[in-house]
């Protein structure tokens, strides 16, 4: 009788414990969760967001930024994109390993005023109608920028080739742009 009664406790025991996990107090459905809203990485790393649901459906706003596979985020390019779980999302935050240098402001399209504000901090060496030289900081000895109708086609970074050491490195971890710069219509 004992054995009966025991393997009767343990029968209900499971079925309360499959029955009280897969939903809440009022019968629904538990909601699914992502593990993390917000993540920050370096160029290369990679980190793992857990999502609770079932069949998640994975993607990046931006792929050139960061990449994400069966929940397994890679940063590739500096910058900021948005993961998605279905309807879940996580922001992303890719941070440089290399910042030897002070970058040039490349908001292409931005007009003067808008480079003068970003690169107040600095010397103006020579303003033209379509061009500002400022004076560099640190490894950087000057930038240039290039307008064509008061919007910013070209920024330079001028540095010596002793300066160069990793400048590869640096220019190929920022989202490309420096590689392969948009084009900005007129």
């Amino acid at each position: 009788m004992k054995t009966k009664l025991f393997s009767l406790q343990l029968i209900l025991a499971a079925f309360l414990c499959v029955t009280s996990c897969s939903k809440d107090d009022d019968g629904e459905p538990i909601p699914a969760t992502l593990d993390k809203t917000s993540i920050s990485l370096y160029v290369d790393e990679t980190s793992t967001l857990t999502y609770s649901g079932e069949n998640c459906n994975w993607s990046s706003d931006n792929t050139l930024v960061a990449t994400v596979e069966n929940g397994i985020v890679t940063a590739k390019h500096v910058g900021t994109t948005t993961i998605h779980a279905n309807n879940l999302s996580c922001i992303v935050s890719v941070k440089p390993k290399y910042t030897m240098y002070d970058e040039p402001y490349m908001n292409w399209g931005a007009n003067i005023a808008e480079v003068k504000k970003k690169m107040s901090g600095y010397t103006l060496a020579s303003e033209k109608d379509d061009m500002l030289v400022y004076l560099g900081k640190g490894k950087v000895n000057a930038y240039l920028y290039r307008f064509d109708n008061n919007a910013l086609q070209q920024s330079v970074m001028q540095i010596t080739l002793l300066n160069s050491i990793n400048l590869t490195d640096f220019l190929l971890e920022r989202n490309g742009q420096w590689i392969f710069p948009k084009t900005v219509e007129a």
